[in-house]
């Protein structure tokens, strides 16, 4: 196993909230294997994404997660979460899951 790569810098988090966002983390997750509900975001579902602010528009979404609440007492489910291939091993899918928790618990 190779150690991990140094994190990748410039890159920032936020939830999606454009439909351009949104589409692009939804074709992101489609193509790492997200169920199709999942990745549209159906029952109240919030997609979240990391962006490098370097690259192209084309490029920008480096990964994305998408949740979706179970109950009324605020559970929350991580249904699907995918890092671009050429900058996995980079610690960004850790920093997601934890920037995801981070907003739920705020």
């Amino acid at each position: 196993m190779h150690p991990p790569s140094p994190p990748a810098p410039g890159i920032v988090f936020r939830r999606l909230q454009s439909a351009g966002e949104r589409r692009a983390a939804e074709s992101m997750l489609a193509d790492g294997g997200a169920p199709a509900p999942t990745v549209r975001g159906q029952s109240g579902g919030v997609l979240f994404g990391l962006w490098d602010l370097a690259a192209s528009d084309s490029q920008a979404l480096v990964a994305a997660a998408a949740t979706r609440p179970l109950d009324a007492g605020g559970s929350v489910e991580l249904c699907g979460i995918v890092v671009c291939a050429s900058l996995r091993r980079r610690g960004l899918g850790r920093r997601l899951v934890n920037e995801v928790a981070d907003v739920l618990r705020s």
